[in-house]
């Protein structure tokens, strides 16, 4: 079923199992978003949320993949979840990918990234590089709808935990397919999640080498 309006998805969240991930908040410029205590309170959701995204993604692959899980992935990533990858011993790519997913949502879960406010940002998040257990998180990632939020905290943490080869061509880095792009790996889980991508998500994506 494709869900399409926020209170729709909050509901379908609320369901399930609230994980407890440990993080830290760091807003001392004042949060867009009210007082620290509800800033903090929505970034817990973007977390759990993202949690719950990268634990669907990874179950959807971890099992003989249905007809809509192969359509997506082929139309993410450019080939489809049973092709073998040689560098992972022969197991398939989608079995590759369901590990990273939960390697991602183990770390989100245990990490405790130090999340930031940066109002000078121009991005929902950001990753330092040099220090990836820290993100940054913009303005624009406090107007974001509860979905999108979830996104950027899987997104951001795509490139934390996986920061030798999950990065953007920039700087020299010239790298990136779709298989190691942190748009492609979240638009996934958003999309087996039944929640339609924003155009210019989905551009990030498919406008690499697969």
């Amino acid at each position: 079923m494709r869900m399409t309006q926020d209170s729709e998805l909050e509901w379908e969240f609320e369901d399930e199992t609230s994980p407890q991930p440990v993080f830290r908040f760091i807003c001392t410029g004042g949060c867009p978003s009210g007082d620290q205590a509800q800033c903090r309170q929505i970034l817990r959701t973007a977390i759990r949320d993202a949690i719950g995204l990268g634990s669907g993604a990874a179950a959807a692959l971890e099992v003989t993949p249905t007809a809509r899980t192969v359509r997506i992935f082929r139309s993410t990533f450019g080939h489809p979840p049973s092709r073998p990858v040689p560098w992972a011993g022969g197991r398939s790519s989608g079995a590759t990918l369901a590990r990273r997913y939960r390697l991602a949502v183990n770390a989100l879960l245990r990490g405790g990234t130090a999340y930031t406010c940066d109002a000078t940002l121009p991005y929902n998040g950001w990753t330092d590089p040099v220090h990836p257990s820290r993100v940054l998180l913009g303005p624009t990632f406090w107007t974001q709808n509860r979905m999108n939020r979830a996104r950027t905290i899987l997104h951001e943490m795509m490139h934390q935990y996986f920061i030798e080869f999950i990065q953007h061509n920039s700087e020299g880095w010239t790298k990136e397919h779709r298989r190691n792009n942190a748009h492609c790996l979240a638009n996934f889980a958003l999309q087996i999640r039944g929640v339609t991508v924003a155009p210019e998500y989905l551009a990030r994506c498919t406008d690499l080498p697969v």
